[in-house]
Order: C-alpha cells, then sequence, then structure tokens
C-alpha cells in the first residue's frame, strides 16, 4: 500500500469537509467559529490498497530453450557426505607424524567409493573416529564404539552370499580395521590378527580375477598394500601362509626382480633401482624362513643383492642430502618431502638384509679367517655361489647395526606413523647383535629405541619379541639349526603390529614416482 500525498487544510475543516484557506496563525473559518485551528498547512499521506500480480514467467525462445540430457546426480546422504568430509580431512594432514598416507597410495580413492558397502562404510566411520587417538594415546568410547560396529558389519558381509562381489571393498574394511585396532590397542590387549584374515579372504577369492588386467589403479594398489601386509607378517608368524595364488600373481602387481651384477647394476635406469625391495623378492622371504635350507643360495644371492643395494642407497642418500644442504632455503624446498620416504627405504632395506644375514648365520661355515677390508662397508662383496664365513656374516652385522641405530635416532622425530617402519630393523639388529661385553652399549641401545617404538601403540610388544628371538637365535645358532625351528619356538603374540607402517613401503614407491615395486628408481 503505497502512500501519497493529500491536503494540507486543518483538522476542522477536513472534518467538515470545507476547503480550508489555510491562513496563518489560524484560518478564517476557524476564526469566524471560533475554533482552535490544528494542522494548518501541514502535508498528510494517505494509503491505497493496490494489488500487486505475479510476473508472468517468460518463455523462452525457441533458440534459447533448455534441453536437459539427464537427471542431476543426487547428493550423498547427510552422515555419507559428513562422514566423506571427516575422512578427507583426516588425509589433507601433511606432517609426517601424523600422516595417514603411509597406509597406501590408494587411499584418496575411498571417498568416491562411500556409500555403496556398509561394510566399507562402517571400518571408514572407525577409522576415522580412532585418529585422534594417534595424538592423544586416549581412546575414547564412541571410537570403540565405531569399531565394534565396524566389526559387526563385517561379520555380516563375509557371511553374505555374494561375497566375492564386494571383494575388493571387503578386502579394504578388513585393512582399515587393522590400523584401527593397532591404534585403539591398549598396552597388555591379546590382538587379533588381521594379516591371517586378509590372507585368507584372498585365498578364498583366488582365481576369481585376473590382477594383470587391474590396470594402476585402485584396485591394483589396494592389492600390493594387503600382499605386503600378508607377507609381513608371513615371515614371523607361522599361522600366517601364503597360498600359490600370491606367487602366481604377485609378478603383475610388481614386476620380478630383474637380474642384476656389479657391473650392470649401478648404471641400470641411471643408478638406483632397489630390487631387493620388490615385492616379488620380498615374496621370497617367507619361503627361507620355513626351509632356509632348502634355498641357502639363493638367500646368499638376495643378501648379496641387498649389500649392494644398500651401498648405492646410502650413497645417494647422501648427494640428496648434501644438495639440500647447498639450496638458499633448504627447509622450503619441496624436495624436503623426499628424505622420509628415502628413509623408509633405507630402514626397510636394513631389515631386509639382517634377515638374510640372520638366516645365513645359522647355516654358514665357521672360518678363523678375518674377511678382508674392502671399499664396501660391510666387508667384501659374497659370491652369489659361496657362503660367506661367519666372521665375514659378523663383520657385515656390526655395520648393519650402527647403521640401524643412526637411522632410528635421526627418524625418531617421525614417530608414530612416519616411523613406524623402523622396530622391524631394531628387532633384527637386536636379534644378530654379538653378546659380549663389547657389544654391551649397542645392546642397551637397541632395547631402549624399542622401548620408545613400544610406547607408540598399544599392541607394540617389540621388546619381548626381540628378546624371545634373541634367545632363540643364539641357542639354535650353536646347534646349526635354521630360522623355521626357531620361529616355531618362539611366541607370536605382538607380530599383528608387524604390518604398521609396512604399506609405507608401496606408499613411497608411488610417491617417489610410480614405479611398480622399485622404491629407488624415481630418485635418478
Amino acid at each position: 500500500m503505497p502512500g501519497v500525498p493529500s491536503g494540507r487544510g486543518c483538522e476542522a475543516c477536513r472534518k467538515a469537509k470545507k476547503k480550508c484557506g489555510q491562513e496563518l496563525p489560524s484560518c478564517l473559518r476557524c476564526t469566524r467559529r471560533g475554533l482552535q485551528c490544528n494542522g494548518n498547512g501541514e502535508r498528510r499521506y494517505k494509503f491505497i490498497q493496490e494489488e500487486i500480480l505475479p510476473k508472468r514467467k517468460k518463455e523462452p525462445s525457441p533458440d534459447k530453450a533448455v534441453i536437459f540430457l539427464a537427471k542431476p546426480v543426487p547428493a550423498l546422504g547427510d552422515e555419507v557426505a559428513s562422514l566423506a568430509s571427516a575422512f578427507v580431512s583426516t588425509l589433507s594432514i601433511t606432517d609426517p607424524r601424523y600422516s595417514v598416507m603411509c597406509y597406501g597410495v590408494f587411499l584418496p580413492d575411498i571417498p568416491a567409493r562411500m556409500g555403496k558397502h556398509p561394510a566399507l562404510d562402517a571400518s571408514i566411520a572407525a577409522l576415522t573416529h580412532a585418529y585422534p587417538v594417534v595424538h592423544t594415546s586416549q581412546p575414547t568410547q564412541l571410537a570403540l564404539s565405531k569399531y565394534g560396529s565396524a566389526l559387526t558389519a563385517l561379520r555380516v558381509a563375509l557371511e553374505d552370499d555374494d561375497v566375492k562381489k564386494s571383494m575388493l571393498e571387503i578386502l579394504c574394511a578388513i585393512y582399515f580395521l587393522m590400523v584401527t585396532q593397532i591404534w585403539l590397542s591398549r598396552p597388555g590387549e591379546r590382538t587379533l590378527s588381521h594379516g591371517e584374515a586378509i590372507a585368507s579372504v584372498l585365498d578364498t577369492v583366488a582365481g576369481t580375477f585376473d590382477i594383470s588386467k587391474l590396470g594402476d589403479g585402485f584396485a591394483h594398489q589396494l592389492l600390493a598394500a594387503l600382499c605386503l601386509v600378508v607377507l609381513m607378517e608371513s615371515v614371523f608368524n607361522p599361522n600366517c601362509n601364503l597360498h600359490p595364488w600370491y606367487y602366481t600373481n604377485i609378478v603383475a602387481l610388481s614386476g620380478p626382480a630383474s637380474p642384476k651384477n656389479l657391473d650392470t647394476h649401478a648404471s641400470k635406469k641411471g643408478g638406483l633401482t632397489h630390487d631387493s625391495l620388490c615385492l616379488w623378492t620380498l615374496a621370497q622371504i617367507p619361503l627361507y624362513v620355513r626351509r632356509p635350507s632348502g634355498y641357502l643360495i639363493k638367500i646368499n644371492t638376495a643378501y648379496w643383492n641387498a649389500l649392494v643395494d644398500l651401498q648405492e642407497l646410502s650413497t645417494r642418500k647422501a648427494l640428496f642430502l648434501t644438495y639440500i644442504a647447498s639450496l638458499p632455503s633448504p627447509s622450503a624446498s619441496p624436495l624436503g618431502s623426499v628424505l622420509p620416504l628415502l628413509q623408509i627405504a633405507h630402514g626397510m632395506l636394513l631389515a631386509v638384509t639382517l634377515i638374510y644375514n640372520i638366516l645365513l648365520s645359522l647355516h654358514s661355515p665357521t672360518s678363523s679367517t678375518v674377511p678382508t677390508h674392502t671399499n664396501l662397508p660391510y666387508g667384501p662383496s659374497p659370491s652369489s655361489s659361496t657362503l660367506p664365513s661367519q666372521l665375514e656374516l659378523d663383520h657385515s652385522a656390526t655395520h648393519l647395526i650402527s647403521e640401524v641405530l643412526i637411522l632410528a635416532h635421526t627418524v625418531s622425530r617421525y614417530r608414530p606413523l612416519g616411523a613406524a617402519y623402523m622396530p622391524i630393523a631394531l628387532v633384527a639388529a637386536y636379534i644378530v647383535c654379538p653378546a659380549s661385553p663389547s657389544n654391551a652399549s649397542e645392546q642397551d641401545m637397541l632395547m631402549g629405541m624399542l622401548r620408545e617404538w613400544e610406547t607408540d601403540f598399544g599392541c607394540a610388544k617389540w621388546v619381548g619379541v626381540a628378546e624371545r628371538c634373541r634367545g632363540k637365535f643364539w641357542e639354535m645358532r650353536t646347534r646349526g639349526e635354521g630360522w623355521g625351528m626357531m620361529m616355531q619356538g618362539v611366541g607370536q603374540e605382538g607380530w599383528s603390529e608387524v604390518a604398521d607402517g609396512e604399506v609405507g613401503l608401496s606408499s613411497a614407491e608411488e610417491r617417489l614416482g610410480g614405479c611398480k615395486g622399485d622404491v629407488g628408481c624415481a630418485v635418478q
């Protein structure tokens, strides 16, 4: 109702509906009648009712008509959208100490798969709610509840008749629950072996798909990470056995290790290749552990290759550090993110080399000849056909133990997630460290570091594992018995956390340049 102006007459004239002369201070009519003249000359407004009609929708002209080719994709439900947002926020953390990317390069593909499988969604919810525990070390009731709900959802999914159709989602859910269990575990708790569960599910679906046709996407990266988990646990857990499926398909995941020798290996692909960390090479270790006497020549060759790889990695790492230090602003260089990945490769390579050293030490011929010193810090390069003597193995072990101590001290600032790969090397170094007064300080340092790493996660039992394995190793070494016998006599508790951080190796491979099974070839 818009206002419009009305007359300026006084109140008496307006009321009598007479024309007001508007004389001041009183109009003539009011003066003659003796009335009080109020409102004379003042502008007033009156309001009129106006009907507002809705605007007619303009019809588009034929040449500007809008044609809808398909219906818009509906938005995710509020619950799934909220979960996806929380998961993406977790992925965005780049601090090496708390970055979950160490668990696999396939993680950024997970949000697109939410809302399609209840077990996967429940495991993501459990993982996301458990993540703060990495910072606080205090599991919340909500996080434990989400973990329990995820276990229930997984149990229902495994009982489904169409379990094979959801194989990738179920495997991913098991993997996430394994990580969640590690985060939520408390000291003294007995933990389940998710490595065995992953192996069982992979055995169930073995032969139902062709890995070579998976490409380099989500499925390929997930299966590579899962196989690495199973491989590492099977080294120490005799209940975790590998299906022939692994050995017929694992080449498709990583490619076979290439043959090499001292003349060609250093120049191959410009230098660093790390065939010792190829997934196919790692897949042989469980075979060597279970029956070392039948693979002594192959173990020796693998040990020889690992020593060469270590020498190359150490050289490349030193050159990289020198180059970084020469930059005007080393801390601001994007190359700084490469160093933690090189250290992951270094720690894993030290662990693998020490395992080979332990296996050979249980079957090595005795010798009183002191090894000849060469330009290699680990002693002379062993022959691929002649087993090294015990003195040669001990000489190499001394240098390997020293490297483990230096690396552990350097990477301890990346704990807990960014250095979760280190305890296996520390355990292996402690096992093979000679029991003599001259080595007492090294034993104390190794044990002290194991105690530090044990505080990262409640389920970690590195100290007990190291002490039991060490005692059994030196007992078996005097008898000439193999590693397989040793592991049968050692309690298996504590090895469920072996997988934590080991998939950081496959993550490093991809992030260093997308090389299959080759951590170092991207650092050319």
